[in-house]
């Protein structure tokens, strides 16, 4: 069997967007929960904060530049997770950028994030994570399979963009899923404890959910949130390629 390693990143604090409320603890419990029962050698967690009582580290509410993101990124596929199985959860805001055409294109937003508004769109960016150049990382990895769950707004950008299923079609001699919480032009949105396509997510890889095997496959797992998801104003869509074993 190969390792498994998973990186957990939760941004709630920004310096020019909107504080969000669950974040941190969307991504300190998808953590746990791999770290419970996932058997990952470990769990890299974003901001990461020591917790003396329980001496242990947990996702913290620090703020998280783009360049720290994109650090954490290149060291977890490029060297960490290589030749191993790999997983990155991201909950945080998410933005598109409009161009003269109208066509978009998403970012991960960093907590220096800073965006140009101009009639009422996001016409320009700093600092953030742009998702072709997080696919063209993905594609640049030699990791053994990847899971990618993306819980901000926008998130669909990672599937829906033509320029990224290029590099993804280049990825596809692995086995990958990507899950994204909301369409390219949709928002996500926030619950009291958890978002909702995280807390669909939590329920979805619950123990009592898997196989004979113990195992949840991706296309499982994406049909249990898009029910849970139904009538939400968020659409989540998903890209799984498996290979056969044979």
């Amino acid at each position: 069997m190969a390792r498994r390693y998973a990186l957990a990143i939760g941004i709630s604090t920004y310096k020019s967007l909107t504080r969000l409320a669950t974040p941190s603890a969307d991504a300190e419990a998808i953590a746990q929960l791999l770290e419970a029962h996932g058997d990952f050698q470990e769990v890299k967690r974003l901001p990461e904060s020591w917790n003396v009582q329980k001496q242990h580290y947990q996702v913290g509410s620090e703020a998280l530049k783009g360049d720290s993101i994109w650090d954490a990124l290149e060291d977890f596929l490029l060297t960490q997770a290589k030749h191993s199985d790999a997983l990155i959860y991201f909950s945080g805001h998410g933005i598109a950028v409009e161009s003269r055409s109208g066509k978009h294109r998403g970012y991960l937003a960093s907590s220096d994030c800073e965006v140009l508004i101009a009639s009422g769109k996001v016409v320009e960016q700093k600092f953030g994570i742009d998702l072709e150049d997080f696919a063209a990382l993905i594609q640049k990895s030699q990791v053994s399979s990847l899971v990618v769950l993306l819980d901000c707004c926008h998130a669909g950008a990672m599937i829906e963009n033509p320029a990224i299923q290029q590099f993804l079609s280049a990825f596809n001699q692995k086995d990958y899923c990507m899950i994204a919480a909301c369409r390219a032009g949709e928002p996500a949105f926030e619950g009291r404890q958890h978002s909702f396509f995280t807390a669909a997510l939590l329920q979805g890889l619950s123990p009592d959910r898997a196989d004979k095997q113990g195992q949840i496959t991706g296309d499982r797992l994406f049909e249990f949130i898009r029910q849970e998801l139904r009538q939400s104003g968020q659409e989540p869509i998903r890209s799984i390629a498996i290979l056969n074993d044979s």
